[in-house]
């Protein structure tokens, strides 16, 4: 067993790529962070640079995208989630493009996690405000 000097997680050896003291993810997080500083802060996906990621296309052509627009979009907002802005070097994928359901409008780009939140409260600012007021509110004392 190794310790990460990363996360501090004990993990097998086999976990460790060679002569390194990070686990395989810290180790793939550091790099994708190096990788973005390196371009700018834009982190470019293998898929992305050859054009053949079909899911990726067809999902941009639901909103009438292309990758263009996509990487416009993304440079708009500084390769960062329009709502939290978290970077994308933190996240596993791409940003999501975020639309009304109303109108079809495209509105941005979020992390999953963000867009997620967005469509649980099926994008009701009402709902919004009242779990915004909840989370306010506090905790209950515990005794």
């Amino acid at each position: 067993m190794k310790v990460c000097i990363g996360c501090d997680r004990s993990e097998s050896e086999v976990e460790f790529p060679r002569h390194s003291s990070l686990c395989r993810s810290c180790r793939n997080a550091k790099r994708r962070v190096e990788y973005a500083a390196a371009r700018g802060g834009v982190v470019r996906f293998r898929s992305e640079s050859n054009g053949k990621d079909p899911e990726r296309r067809y999902r941009l052509k639901q909103y009438g995208l292309t990758l263009a627009d996509y990487d416009r979009m993304f440079q708009a907002q500084n390769g960062v989630c329009a709502v939290c802005r978290g970077p994308q070097v933190e996240f596993r994928r791409f940003l999501d493009v975020d639309h009304c359901h109303a109108t079809g409008r495209v509105r941005g780009l979020l992390c999953g996690t963000c867009n997620a939140a967005l469509g649980a409260v099926n994008d009701d600012p009402e709902l919004l405000e009242a779990l915004a007021a909840y989370i306010q509110q506090g905790a209950p004392a515990r005794r």
